[in-house]
């Protein structure tokens, strides 16, 4: 018996992820394309989620019909950053202006333009394009480490998730280059990265979550998505100290708001204003011969990264 396909996998990926604003919601432009690279990314996928109408009827113990009503998807993307650019659609507030720019002169920079996703690969043996269409970040969640370095999980919801299919008809396209340099690190931002209320604060790890409350449209006589709509933030935050003396815990204690910055490399520095503790935790085990800990969680009122 012989094999009737080419196996692929991650390692026939030829276009690495990356990605453009639409000019319309969920439109791929197919001129004047200059695509722009999400990082280093280690996995994308995709969720496909039909709705239906299950319909039962009188005389029977078995299901009459299934009626498809809708179709959902979303995906998440896990990458290591070597910029702000991409993260940026996840934690900034949406931004009416300027208007989005596929050519990537002038990119609107926020969640309220939705952005196609592009990536190719070998499917038996054939180079294939798959597009997402209309993307707008759900939520994007932010991990730093000593070990593990800088990983970023920014979360989808899209209104198409084309089929493999043939490279598009582009008219002065331009993708993104291959990957190249190295990631951002748990040390290439230099000592010192947490700043507490203007106190410097060592951390073996720091994490953040920006949830844009993301809202679906879904009208009568449309399968999928009507539009996608970022309604209210919530910004969530946690990480690691040791134990120096009291000052976390009478913060979290006082529930005392705190300016917070978090330099994730040189000129990427996340401030946050109005954090307040909301979880204070500290053990002490007998036998143990780990330093003693701190773990914070909190949430914040506002957050702002510059574009690099």
């Amino acid at each position: 018996m012989s094999v009737d396909f080419v196996p692929t996998g991650a390692w026939e990926v030829q276009r690495h992820p990356q990605f453009i604003e639409e000019t319309a919601y969920a439109v791929t432009d197919l001129a004047d394309n200059n695509w722009s690279p999400i990082g280093i990314v280690t996995e994308i996928g995709m969720e496909v989620t039909i709705e239906e109408d299950v319909v039962r009827i009188l005389g029977s113990r078995d299901i009459y019909n299934q009626i498809k009503l809708g179709i959902g998807y979303a995906f998440a993307v896990r990458y290591r950053p070597q910029g702000t650019k991409f993260m940026r659609y996840g934690t900034e507030l949406p931004a009416r202006t300027p208007a989005p720019d596929n050519t990537g002169v002038a990119p609107n920079g926020t969640n309220f333009v939705s952005l196609s996703i592009l990536l190719s690969a070998y499917i038996d043996d054939t180079e294939k394009w798959r597009i997402y269409k209309g993307c707008k970040t759900g939520s994007v969640g932010v991990s730093i480490s000593r070990d593990a370095g800088i990983e970023v999980e920014q979360n989808f919801i899209a209104k198409d998730i084309t089929i493999w299919d043939v490279e598009p008809t582009w008219s002065a396209n331009t993708y993104a280059g291959a990957v190249s340099g190295n990631p951002w690190t748990g040390t290439s931002m230099g000592p010192n990265p947490l700043t507490i209320a203007g106190t410097t604060v060592q951390c073996p790890e720091f994490n953040f979550n920006v949830d844009q409350g993301l809202g679906e449209l879904k009208a009568t006589g449309i399968e999928s998505v009507f539009y996608l709509a970022p309604t209210n933030r919530e910004i969530t935050l946690d990480f690691m100290t040791w134990v120096k003396d009291n000052t976390r815990l009478t913060q979290t204690k006082n529930h005392t708001a705190l300016a917070l910055t978090y330099l994730m490399n040189a000129g990427a520095t996340a401030t946050f204003a109005g954090v307040k503790y909301n979880s204070y935790t500290s053990g002490i085990e007998g036998g143990s011969a780990d330093v003693l800990q701190e773990e914070i969680a909190a949430s914040g009122k506002t957050l702002t990264i510059p574009v690099i």
